[in-house]
């Protein structure tokens, strides 16, 4: 009774299981989409909506994916202008592809512009938009690394790492971890920056506090 009973301690909840079934199907699909294959794509999440049809937000974002990868950016629009709800997940879901498009485009702006509102509507995010708010923090905050914004880089990379729980999984534990070393190096470059001593101290502190546990990390067995 034990053993069995510690056996089924050690498995992951049905939940998780799940959580990570789609999201390996959501990873499929994506790289269908990004290696320019967006018709079969299309197939893949026909099936995979009935599976899982609280995915429909996700799915539709990779189908605009797909269309704005054919260049075919007034279908997408069309398709995102006919959706009822411009609050819901599913519209900025695909919002957020429009903007990973204009990045990719050049057109900085209206990306910040796009990101900015929905940081604001989403501070924190759905269960449906787990993986896109996910995603959108780490996109974003790479914009703002590369515009040398570092201190909105590590505002948006806060958000992210708050609402990541590394427990959940393994790949979670490895993203906190990739964005916490991020954002102390940041800290530590602000610090290394600024002549206010105020602001000095409120970088290393905020920098030590992600060093700290990601040395508790490291010395886990």
């Amino acid at each position: 009774m034990c053993v069995s009973s510690c056996l089924y301690a050690a498995e992951e909840p049905p939940e998780a299981k799940a959580d990570e079934a789609l999201r390996a199907e959501i990873r499929y699909v994506e790289a269908l989409v990004d290696n320019g294959y967006p018709d079969f794509a299309e197939l893949v999440i026909a099936a995979t909506k009935k599976k899982w049809p609280e995915s429909e937000a996700q799915f539709f974002a990779i189908e605009i994916r797909g269309l704005l990868s054919l260049n075919k950016f007034d279908e997408a629009e069309k398709k995102i202008a006919a959706l009822p709800d411009r609050n819901g997940p599913k519209f900025w879901a695909a919002r957020l592809e429009v903007a990973n498009n204009y990045f990719a485009r050049g057109r900085k702006a209206e990306c910040e512009k796009i990101y900015n509102e929905f940081f604001k509507r989403f501070p924190k995010p759905t269960k449906e938009l787990k993986e896109f708010h996910r995603q959108a923090s780490y996109q974003y905050g790479q914009i703002l690394v590369m515009a040398k914004d570092f201190e909105g880089a590590c505002r948006i990379y806060e958000g992210l790492l708050n609402n990541l729980d590394p427990k959940t999984s393994d790949e979670d534990d490895n993203i906190w971890c990739n964005v916490a070393s991020e954002t102390s190096d940041m800290y530590l470059r602000l610090a290394a920056q600024t002549k206010d001593e105020k602001k000095r101290k409120h970088f290393l502190e905020s920098a030590r506090k992600y060093i700290d546990k990601l040395l508790w990390r490291q010395d886990k067995p």
